[in-house]
């Protein structure tokens, strides 16, 4: 091989290499990559974890600061309630060891297409503005490091989306820069716990009632009003001032042995918000270690949620009493079980203290366990059985043995006598029930012989034929026997006969003296 075709072979080579490089650079839809060699792996190089004592994360519309106080991380804009520690320090520890994906070479003028133009104070929100910033600053306050969140990066899946529009997309990095610093770089973490809402970074502990003794509510009304006391924790708690005409039912108090015994809270209300302290029904409990609370509760919201507070006193037994013949090895352990138990106690009663003159929002749920009536711990009255009163089961008023009957039956439910003797007879029903048809004449006692079809003689004597065999038979056969020329001058005879006082009353469901449905209108 010459030298000549060596240096056209290198040539080709570097013109391939080029080529490649710059298919990767410039892919559909994405923002031209490039890595340095030199380039860092550490998002921010030396990130002082150790000295960050206070995290700011705010957007255009809110933000939240967590600062590290005495007794660990805060809140500030909760009266600077106590924080999740352990939610705070994995926060940090995730910008710590956070690495970088890629080196993204952006001007300036494509820091909006990214969502990472910084924030000019005082003025309104551009397009294009930074999402989300967070800064990181020491005990006195200075900034150690100031982070910009920018546009999520998603990558497209194999699958159609559930919303329509083409494939589904899912969120695996975001555009990030840091403050002072040209670089943009793309990071594989969406920060999704970077969250500027107060409430998801409180403390979830909260105070927790165990082993009640007594619970006792006050409501305002003292019909209402109730208290349950019981002398052992296994047993069954007795209703106070139970009354004659009362019939308590202790397996409807079994709720009240479980009240408060594991609440939570959706936030904590300060400033004005919580200026104004719940005082629509109070709660007094108290348990078998010793603790008394006094829970106070609002009126339910729209949303299903109260305002409370709580506050809690306690008289704890520091000596464990003497037991009878009890050996020395077991003394030891005991005392030890006490003294640990004792401490606990303790703990646990400091807590609840801290909680004291704070109003919590809570869901309804924790609350409506517990808040009952008077009329609530009562056995309740059982239905009759079948159904309604005097009636068959199932059955709707206005049928035979339906609740209610006929109208004028009586209410028993069944057919009266006197109401059967009328259907038969063919009176015109109230409700609108057709009369049976029945001859308006009395049958002869002796019957009379069936005369020749088409004298008028005949016609009678076949009219008086059918209303015998309708008696005679207990109306098993009907006037359709007949001829029919016979049967409509009979109809004709009884629409003329004078009415009786049964067939004067108005239909059922229809008003006196007019043919208009009583029924109300459908609502538009």
């Amino acid at each position: 091989m010459g030298k000549k075709q060596l240096k056209s072979l290198l040539i080709l080579l570097v013109v391939m290499v080029a080529v490649a490089a710059a298919l990767k650079m410039t892919q559909t839809g994405q923002v031209e990559k490039s890595r340095s060699i030199n380039e860092r792996d550490e998002l921010i190089a030396d990130f002082p974890i150790n000295d960050v004592a206070e995290v700011k994360i705010e957007t255009a519309d809110e933000s939240v600061t967590l600062k590290q106080g005495e007794s660990g991380w805060q809140v500030s804009e909760r009266g600077a309630y106590a924080a999740k520690s352990d939610q705070v320090v994995k926060f940090l520890r995730l910008i710590w060891g956070l690495k970088i994906v890629q080196n993204v070479q952006v001007g300036e003028s494509q820091y909006g297409r990214l969502h990472l133009l910084p924030k000019e104070e005082g003025k309104e929100k551009k397009k294009g503005e930074v999402e989300k910033t967070i800064y990181f600053k020491d005990k006195e306050g200075k900034i150690l490091s100031t982070l910009y969140l920018g546009k999520d990066y998603e990558r497209m899946e194999n699958r159609p989306s559930p919303f329509g529009g083409g494939p589904s997309m899912s969120k695996i990095g975001r555009y990030v820069k840091i403050a002072d610093d040209d670089g943009v770089f793309l990071v594989g973490e969406t920060f999704a716990t970077a969250d500027t809402d107060p409430s998801k970074w409180l403390d979830e502990e909260f105070f927790k009632i165990e082993n009640i003794k007594a619970v006792e509510i006050k409501s305002g009304n003292k019909a209402e009003d109730w208290k349950l006391s019981r002398d052992k924790p296994d047993g069954e708690f007795v209703l106070a001032g139970v009354k004659k005409d009362e019939k308590y039912d202790a397996t409807r108090a079994n709720a009240m042995k479980n009240a408060f015994s594991s609440p939570r809270f959706e936030d904590v209300l300060i400033g004005q918000a919580a200026a104004e302290k719940p005082n629509k029904m109070t709660f007094q409990i108290d348990t078998f270690a010793g603790f008394h609370y006094v829970v106070k509760v609002g009126e339910k919201n729209d949303l299903n949620e109260y305002l409370l507070t709580v506050d809690v006193t306690a008289k704890l037994d520091e000596n464990r009493a003497a037991v009878k013949d009890e050996s020395e090895e077991d003394k030891k352990k005991n005392d030890e079980a006490f003294t640990t138990a004792v401490k606990a106690q303790k703990e646990k009663l400091a807590f609840e203290k801290s909680l004291s003159g704070k109003v919590f929002k809570v869901r309804s749920y924790v609350v409506d366990s517990i808040n009952k009536k008077r009329a609530d711990l009562m056995k309740q009255d059982k239905p009759a059985a079948g159904g309604q009163p005097g009636g068959m089961p199932g059955m709707p008023a206005g049928f035979p043995g339906g609740g209610g009957g006929f109208p004028g039956g009586g209410g028993a439910g069944g057919i009266p006598p006197e109401m059967l003797q009328k259907i038969l007879s063919g009176a015109k029903m109230p409700g609108g029930h057709p009369p049976v048809k029945q001859a308006t004449q009395p049958a002869p006692a002796t019957p009379t012989p069936k005369a020749k079809a088409g004298k008028p003689a005949a016609k009678k004597v076949e009219t008086k034929k059918v209303q015998e065999n309708v008696k005679a038979d207990g109306d098993k056969k009907t006037a359709t026997e007949a001829p029919k020329p016979a049967a409509k001058p009979a109809a004709k005879k009884a629409e003329k006969s004078p009415a009786k006082p049964e067939q004067a009353a108005p239909q059922a469901g229809k008003p006196a003296g007019g043919e208009k449905s009583g029924k109300a209108p459908a609502a538009k």
